[in-house]
C-alpha cells in the first residue's frame, strides 16, 4: 500500500487581481464569494453576518470576488501579504480558491494556522434560517469565543 501526497495549493490566478479593496490596509477576514452575487446581499445579508462577529465590512474584510467566466483563484499569497488567518467562502468550493482539501460546508477547517469556513451563496443563506443558524454557530467558535 503506497503513501500519496498532494499540494494543498495548486496553480491559479492570483487574488489580487480579483479584490474589491486596496492591499494597504489591515484586514481581520477575507470573504470570498461568486462575481455574480447580488448586491443588495453584500450590502445586507452579508454586512449584517459580519457585523454579528464584530467585523466591518467596509474596513476589517479584504473582499475576493471569483472571476467570471470561472476560473480557480489562488487565495494563498494575498492571505500572507494581508497577514489574515480567518477566510470565509460563500457558494465557493475549495478548488475555486486553489486548495486541495474536501471541507463540510459551515465546518470550520484548520490549515497551517489558517481557518477556512466554506457556506452556501448568499442568495441561498438568505433564503434558509437553518442553513443561517449552522453558519451562524461556527462564526461565533470562530471570531467570538474569545
Amino acid at each position: 500500500m503506497g503513501f500519496h501526497t498532494f499540494n494543498l495549493i495548486a496553480q491559479s490566478i492570483q487574488a489580487n487581481e480579483q479584490l474589491s479593496h486596496p492591499t494597504n490596509h489591515l484586514f481581520k477576514v477575507m470573504v470570498v464569494l461568486k462575481a455574480q452575487e447580488d448586491k443588495s446581499l453584500l450590502d445586507g445579508l452579508l454586512a449584517k453576518i459580519l457585523a454579528a462577529i464584530h467585523i466591518d465590512i467596509s474596513k476589517d474584510v479584504c473582499l475576493v470576488k471569483t472571476a467570471e467566466p470561472y476560473h480557480p483563484i489562488n487565495i494563498i499569497n494575498t492571505i500572507k501579504d494581508l497577514n489574515i488567518d480567518k477566510v470565509i467562502c460563500f457558494g465557493v468550493q475549495p478548488k475555486d480558491v486553489a486548495l486541495n482539501f474536501t471541507n463540510a460546508l459551515y465546518q470550520p477547517m484548520h490549515v497551517g494556522g489558517l481557518t477556512f469556513v466554506f457556506a452556501d451563496t448568499l442568495s441561498t443563506l438568505n433564503k434558509d434560517a437553518n442553513k443561517k443558524k449552522a453558519l451562524w454557530g461556527n462564526l461565533q467558535q470562530i471570531f467570538l469565543k474569545e
